[in-house]
């Protein structure tokens, strides 16, 4: 027996709440919010709209051969429940600070493109990295989100990814 659904997103009668969850690379999401997504899918049938920035293969200059992480991003996400999957954004681990406006426009595209296909609905809800993360991929991210979501959603909630050591 399901659960009584969470009263934290109101929504018209019926209707679904719309999640734009955003992740630098492959599993920063399962990490930092999967408990979380499968608690939104299952208690509120949340559509969640899954983006992770990072290429598939998660190169690095250190790690030129890469690691093809595209199936199990996939795989993942249809265990989360997710809507949608958008995971071919491309940029490179590490690099993302170079990048940071570029990153900063897609998450606006993508709240926009919510809006435009759901008649002026909002995201109800944008997970992303936190302000503070010690990655700066995770940072870059986080501050997309954090400039877009007081314009295109009604609450962003910031999630924790435990890390060993510092990453270079």
């Amino acid at each position: 027996m399901r659960e009584e659904p969470l009263k934290v997103f109101p929504t018209p009668k019926g209707e679904p709440i719309h999640v734009l969850a955003l992740g630098a690379h492959a599993d920063d999401l399962e990490l930092g919010c999967g408990a979380t997504l499968l608690r939104l899918h299952y208690n509120l049938d949340a559509l969640i709209h899954y983006v992770v920035f990072c290429d598939h293969f998660c190169r690095r200059k250190d790690r030129p051969e890469g690691i093809n992480r595209e199936n199990e991003m996939q795989e993942s996400a249809k265990l989360l429940g997710c809507h949608s999957v958008k995971t071919d954004y491309g940029y490179l681990d590490t690099e993302f600070p170079r990048w940071w406006r570029e990153i900063q426009q897609k998450v606006e595209k993508l709240c926009t493109e919510q809006e435009a296909q759901n008649h002026g609905r909002k995201f109800d809800l944008v997970l992303a990295p936190r302000l503070d993360d010690n990655h700066q991929d995770h940072v870059v991210v986080a501050q997309a989100a954090a400039r877009e979501a007081p314009f295109h959603a009604r609450a962003l909630w910031h999630y924790e990814i435990k890390q060993r050591g510092q990453d270079r």
